[in-house]
């Protein structure tokens, strides 16, 4: 069995290759797609496909959490970072990969880093955070 140790770095993109807020999908040698993302001054790296009913995220929208108070009051979370799939809308939270509406689905997120300019990963999955963004109503 490999371990995180062991495994290869693999060089995703250059920094300076993303805009941010704008997925970059990237295919892998053995045919998976992983989708890169700068948010803030933060780079997110996570699986490609909804958990939902697996659409493509590589077209989602990456924007800041909005949260709904009582009416008519919405907050702009400018901490955190979603992406809505294009396909059903279902919007995951970009640092625990929780989908907003349902817990049990999750995006899976890839540790990374930035060296030499490069966005590189060894494609170990991020332990799932215990802090799940709310359910909404």
């Amino acid at each position: 069995m490999t371990t995180g140790a062991q495994r290869a770095t693999v060089d995703l993109c250059g920094v300076d290759e993303l805009e941010p807020g704008v997925v970059r999908a990237v295919c892998l040698p053995n045919d998976r797609v992983l989708c890169v993302v700068r948010v803030g001054d933060e780079i997110r790296v996570f699986n490609a496909t909804c958990p939902h009913h697996y659409a493509s995220l590589t077209n989602g929208v990456v924007h800041n959490l909005l949260e709904a108070g009582a009416p008519p009051a919405l907050t702009v979370d400018r901490e955190r970072w979603v992406i809505t799939c294009p396909w059903h809308r279902w919007e995951y939270d970009l640092e625990s990969g929780h989908a907003l509406c349902d817990r049990r689905l999750r995006i899976k997120l890839y540790d990374s880093e930035v060296v030499d300019g490069r966005v590189v990963s060894r494609l170990a999955p991020k332990a799932a955070s215990g802090d799940a963004p709310p359910l909404r109503a």
